[in-house]
């Protein structure tokens, strides 16, 4: 006949108490949802333009049509790209022209099913982390973000 000791011990209670809190804790982490993905928003604003276009006109930028433009999460992991149509809207960013002429082209971007696990992203026009625009999850989930480009 097979016996089973039980323990009497109170420190060896305590120790299989602490194991089985600390199981269980690691239990409910594991089955913690995700966070839902989202669509990020925002838009790119490029300086300079070809012609001489009012603000709100249709604006295009040969050179930027097709250029990518990506989101990164906190670690500069790419969550999502895009690609720049080539077609915006014409607008006065920088007031760098003289006679009420915009200086810049915005392109509207969106970005479907980015993972909401980060705190901050990243959103750049190319494909490396550090030269974009930080922005945290509530803002991309509401507003949006903005990213601007050649001009200081």
């Amino acid at each position: 006949m097979i016996q089973i000791a039980i323990p009497t011990d109170r420190r060896t209670w305590l120790v299989v108490g602490l194991l089985v809190a600390a199981l269980a804790a690691a239990v409910l982490a594991a089955a913690r949802p995700a966070p839902a993905p989202m669509t990020a928003h925002g838009s790119v604003t490029i300086y300079g333009l070809g012609s001489f276009e009012r603000p709100g006109d249709d604006c295009s930028q040969p050179l930027f049509a097709g250029r990518t433009v990506s989101v990164f999460d906190d670690r500069g992991r790419t969550l999502g790209t895009t690609r720049l149509t080539g077609h915006g809207t014409a607008t006065d960013r920088w007031h760098s022209f003289a006679g009420g002429f915009a200086d810049a082209c915005r392109y509207a971007i969106t970005v479907p099913a980015v993972s909401g696990a980060s705190d901050t992203y990243t959103l750049a026009l190319g494909t490396e982390p550090g030269q974009g625009t930080p922005v945290d999850r509530a803002q991309l989930r509401s507003v949006g973000a903005e990213v601007t480009y050649g001009h200081s």
